[in-house]
């Protein structure tokens, strides 16, 4: 049955869940936010504090979710409820993953909203639309592409209909295999790019940008943005971790593949900012982050610089593959918490589960353009901040207080029976005293850092 994680429905090795894990953890924010900020808040120093946040915060938070779906071995509502009675806990903490579920659902939406500018952006780059084009022009471009509902969705849709026909081979032989081609695609077009980037970019300036240490421009808003950016950016409170964990075998060391999954995370991000700002710089481009960077900054350095349209081609596509690699694992959490409930198997769950995202995209498209004053840019735009804001906290809070203050010890110890004692005392301290007092930070005041 798909609702269990049977010796039928695994990983087929240690290396496919970990490639899985990056592939899910690339992410966004790292090719849109993560630099930018840094630039904005220290460089190097931010860099550190980053980096700080993502192995003190970051990192317990996801292990927790692992050793969650490890021990109760099946989709993460299941799972959180199947640990809480282990634990002698409320069996009102089966709450925990409707929450967790449903951020996940809005996550795979907002990416699939993403998905639907990537894909025309990179075929019109293709086409040699953006050669010689000037920053007015692509923001004139894109304000038509978002006004175009019907071009976005049905980008979106082919995406969504492409991932779910893997989810329903099963993640031995779909999943496993998509995971590995992502990951592989990814790291070999991250090669390319950087070393065009490299002969014709500005890497000096752009260097002096990212990476020279000002400690007089780290502020209170700095940190904030810091652990926002750490909590965000491994898929924190979605649920894919617990899922993707249910499926892996017993002999993975998971707080050692959580660490190791951290530095891709890292590596990823400094490589992604390598890629475009000295392409930026090369051409007086300002510096930016977010939608406009992606969207209208990097169509443009694309456009007048040699080999443009190919190479903004592949970083479109490298783009693309790492929503690809997220969106996939965000599907495969809700398919996964369906088809438990329904018990019923994924050639049914999978298909039914991809009508109603789709049926929710076609629905937000269609009230998007039937307000005036409304975009898809907003939508997105606010659909991350409740994801950062409320949502990814308030669920870190939840397993942090589940894991941390509830579970059997002696559970979790034969859960991490391949890390030493020692790293579990440290990772249970930081689980109990200080994930919650981010995740607190970030619901009282995580708000502050948008205005």
């Amino acid at each position: 049955m798909f609702f269990t994680s049977s010796t039928n429905d695994r990983w087929q090795s240690r290396t496919t869940f970990f490639f899985g894990l990056i592939a899910a953890t690339l992410g966004l924010g790292n090719v849109w936010r993560t630099a930018g900020l840094a630039a904005e808040h220290g460089g190097a120093a931010f860099w550190i504090l980053y980096v700080v946040m993502l192995v003190l915060i970051a990192v317990p938070l996801v292990l927790s979710e692992a050793v969650v779906g490890r021990a109760a071995q099946g989709g993460v509502a299941s799972a959180i409820e199947v640990f809480a009675q282990r634990s002698g806990a409320s069996r009102w903490w089966s709450v925990l993953g409707v929450f967790t579920t449903l951020s996940a659902l809005i996550a795979a939406l907002s990416l699939l909203l993403i998905v639907g500018w990537v894909v025309p952006v990179g075929l019109d780059l293709a086409r040699g639309e953006f050669a010689a084009v000037s920053l007015l022009q692509v923001g004139e471009y894109f304000q038509a592409l978002d006004q175009t509902p019907d071009r976005t969705f049905h980008a979106s849709l082919l995406v969504l209909a492409g991932l779910i026909a893997v989810l329903i081979t099963g993640v031995k032989r779909g999943l496993g295999f998509f995971v590995w081609l992502v990951s592989l695609a990814v790291f070999a077009l991250v090669s390319i790019l950087v070393y065009h980037s490299l002969l014709v970019g500005d890497v000096t300036a752009a260097g002096s940008y990212l990476f020279d240490s000002q400690l007089s421009a780290l502020s209170w808003r700095s940190w904030l943005y810091a652990l926002i950016q750490a909590m965000t950016t491994l898929c924190l409170g979605l649920g894919v971790f617990s899922t993707y964990s249910a499926y892996a075998s017993n002999e993975v060391p998971l707080g050692r593949v959580m660490l190791a999954v951290c530095v891709f995370d890292v590596g990823f991000g400094v490589l992604a900012s390598v890629i475009v700002y000295p392409l930026m710089f090369a051409q007086d481009i300002i510096p930016t982050n977010g939608l406009s960077l992606l969207f209208i900054a990097i169509p443009q350095a694309y456009g007048n610089v040699v080999q443009g349209d190919l190479m903004g081609t592949l970083y479109y596509l490298m783009v693309l593959l790492t929503l690809l690699g997220t969106l996939i694992a965000l599907l495969q959490v809700v398919v996964s918490v369906v088809g438990q409930w329904s018990r019923l198997s994924r050639f049914v769950v999978a298909p039914i589960v991809g009508l109603v995202v789709g049926g929710l995209l076609w629905g937000l498209n269609q009230w998007v353009g039937s307000q005036a004053g409304y975009s898809t840019w907003l939508m997105v735009a606010l659909s991350d901040r409740l994801l950062s804001t409320v949502l990814v906290p308030l669920v870190a809070l939840g397993f942090a207080w589940l894991v941390g203050w509830h579970a059997n010890t002696i559970g979790l110890v034969r859960a991490l029976d391949r890390e030493s004692h020692t790293f579990i005392r440290l990772w249970m301290g930081l689980l109990k005293y200080l994930v919650p007092l981010a995740s607190v930070t970030l619901l009282s005041v995580g708000w502050l850092a948008y205005i």
